[in-house]
């Protein structure tokens, strides 16, 4: 697995649940997640899923505190997992061991392959290599042993949480991602992911449905997700992506991904600053207080506005809010929009 960690979740999991694993697709949406565990495939939150739709959509993701995610790689180390070796079979997996990197579309084939036998593994045989995994991997834990190979320490996690769970397995296929403050990924359509652990701000293209793929208690949709799946692997590196500093005004930092659909903006008013304005722009766009107090004026609105940690506020196409801001410490805030 790469030396970043990170991973995703459902977007729809409370904020009190563990990570689900699923794969999403596409409502526009736009969220601060701040528990993560929960395995799914990338399209947009809602309650029910619908089948047939188009394909999932996009998201970025930009980390407001230390965060963690799995993201898409399918990356596996059968040498350090041979239970997963024997869920898969030893074909598929020799396949997948002589597949090298100057064929990509052989590689994504034995990696359909593979994660396909896995998730259409008979339920007593998954369930019996998990607890053999989890078992082994618990006694090198205590004897004091280096189980980074194998994913020990999160693997034990996911276990306590989800015992008997398929997607315990899946964390071999992706990339687990460590994000710093301010940093922020993208995730295109079709991509599995999982969030563990963190805060970020989260924003995505329209969708009207997830399809999970573990870590949940609902129900797995196994051919979709199979047949849906992006399976081209990828260094965690290629889906970090930087912010960069507006021309038009230095408090602000664009983080702009390889897709019409949405942008989002972090805001940092320094505490110098006692008057701030929000510029106006063509498109309808969202403001989430992070951090700081101030109160907000605007030619649409009736009234002064109140804004502090958590607030979020609907900004019309071609409205500009003043902030007066009363906090010792200046504000941060996100900005979620669509750049006409």
């Amino acid at each position: 697995m790469p030396s970043r960690d990170s991973c995703p979740s459902c977007s729809r999991c409370s904020r009190s649940t563990p990570p689900c694993l699923s794969r999403r697709t596409p409502t526009r949406s736009w969220q601060r997640n701040s528990t993560p565990s929960s395995l799914s495939t990338i399209p947009t939150p809602t309650t029910s899923p619908k089948w047939p739709s188009p394909s999932p959509p996009s998201r970025a993701c930009v980390a407001s505190g230390l965060w963690r995610r799995l993201s898409p790689s399918f990356r596996v180390r059968m040498e350090d997992v041979p239970e997963l070796r024997a869920l898969i079979g030893e074909v598929a997996a020799e396949q997948l061991e002589r597949s090298g990197s100057d064929d990509p579309r052989g590689v994504s084939a034995a990696l359909r392959v593979c994660f396909t036998r896995l998730m259409k593994s008979e339920k007593k045989f998954f369930v019996d290599q998990l607890n053999m995994l989890v078992r082994r991997i618990s006694q090198e834990v205590a004897e004091g042993k280096d189980t980074s190979g194998s994913n020990g320490d999160l693997l034990l996690r996911l276990h306590s949480q989800y015992p008997g769970d398929i997607g315990c397995f899946t964390i071999y296929f992706l990339n687990l991602v460590r994000l710093e403050p301010g940093e922020a990924m993208f995730l295109g359509a079709n991509e599995p992911h999982a969030y563990l652990h963190g805060d970020c701000v989260e924003i995505m293209a329209c969708s009207d449905n997830t399809v999970r793929a573990g870590l949940t208690p609902k129900f797995i949709d196994v051919l979709t997700l199979c047949e849906m799946l992006n399976y081209t692997p990828a260094p965690s590196s290629s889906k970090i992506f930087p912010a960069a500093q507006s021309q038009l005004d230095p408090n602000v930092y664009l983080y702009d991904p390889p897709v019409p659909d949405f942008t989002i903006m972090r805001i940092e008013v320094p505490a110098s600053i006692k008057l701030y304005l929000i510029s106006a722009m063509d498109s309808a766009s969202i403001l989430l207080v992070i951090q700081g107090t101030a109160v907000g004026t605007s030619t649409a609105a009736a009234s002064e506005m109140s804004l502090h940690r958590g607030s979020v506020l609907f900004i019309s196409a071609n409205e500009s809010i003043s902030l007066h801001l009363s906090s010792p410490d200046g504000m941060l805030l996100f900005r979620a929009c669509c750049l006409l």
